[in-house]
């Protein structure tokens, strides 16, 4: 939203003003409440400057990057000079993961598993050998997805919950390993996979039904439609309605925290391979087999 200078226009008290630069987007003004924001880039995004005006005496916060062997700067940032004073440096290790951060008598030193997974940050002192005030311990499950983050001092927890698809659905928060929980739930529109598997599903079911249509215009058709009517009706098709339903099954075992729109969408998914599979293996015992199917087309075809 911007306000173009001179023009006629009531400032609302709540009135946001944001500029962007040209070609690459990145936010060069931000104004609102909070006062004037201004933010200024080098030629490979890196943030160089940040000025803050809420009172009439602009602050400006200067930011250095790890140099690279060009004399142009990596995307590592080294050091924050702060305003008024102070500043914020930033350690990486080989990997490229923050390594530590020192703002003032504050020092957070983070360590990183095998897979570059933040897993311990210690709030110490900084010396050598340093006094830890605090510890963070995170813990992630067989995708990579956080499953708890724990404060070893006060044993305070916050455990994320997600759902099929990797969403966050809710974050559940615990004081105490016996205090209450406090729960705090996100609401998603899932993209819902499940219908158009679905509705490919029953386009080939289509196709293969019609087959016999497309195959009794006349016996001197040099392709064997019987072959491939057979082949899909007992082999492709019973594969894509199993292989359709143990993975709708299997997202609704997933989802056990997931939304309710979600696990309907999987559980009506399920439906349409399971009435097929039913009807299929069900035509025997009725007398009314694939092969007797074709054999009726065969002899007075419907447009006969």
């Amino acid at each position: 939203m911007r306000v173009e200078p001179g023009a006629a226009v009531d400032t609302p008290p709540e009135l946001r003003l944001f500029e962007y630069q040209d070609g690459p987007y990145f936010l060069t003004r931000g104004d609102g409440p909070w006062g004037e924001r201004d933010w200024t880039y080098d030629r490979i995004g890196n943030r160089l400057t940040e000025t803050r005006d809420r009172s009439g005496t602009p602050e400006t916060d200067t930011y250095a990057h790890t140099p690279n062997g060009g004399g142009g700067n990596t995307p590592l940032l080294g050091q924050v000079l702060l305003a008024p004073s102070g500043t914020a440096d930033y350690a990486w290790d080989p990997a490229g993961n923050l390594d530590a951060l020192t703002r003032g008598a504050n020092h957070l030193d983070l360590t990183f598993d095998a897979a570059s997974r933040m897993s311990v940050i210690d709030r110490d002192d900084g010396g050598d050998p340093p006094t830890v005030f605090d510890t963070a311990l995170f813990r992630y499950d067989g995708r990579s997805f956080l499953r708890t983050a724990e404060d070893s001092a006060s044993t305070a927890t916050v455990e994320p919950l997600y759902d099929s698809s990797g969403l966050l659905h809710a974050l559940l928060e615990k004081a105490s390993p016996t205090g209450p929980e406090r729960r705090h739930t996100f609401e998603a529109v899932t993209p819902g996979y499940a219908w158009p598997a679905t509705l490919a599903l029953l386009g080939l079911i289509l196709v293969t039904e019609l087959i016999p249509f497309v195959g009794g215009r006349g016996a001197e058709a040099r392709f064997d439609w019987s072959f491939l009517y057979v082949t899909m009706h007992f082999v492709l098709l019973p594969l894509a309605a199993v292989a359709h339903v143990l993975w709708n099954v299997g997202a609704l075992a997933i989802s056990r925290e997931g939304q309710l729109r979600e696990r309907l969408l999987h559980a009506g998914s399920v439906v349409v391979p399971l009435a097929y599979l039913g009807l299929l293996y069900l035509r025997p015992v009725f007398s009314f087999s694939a092969q007797a199917l074709w054999e009726s087309f065969a002899a007075q075809p419907p447009w006969a």
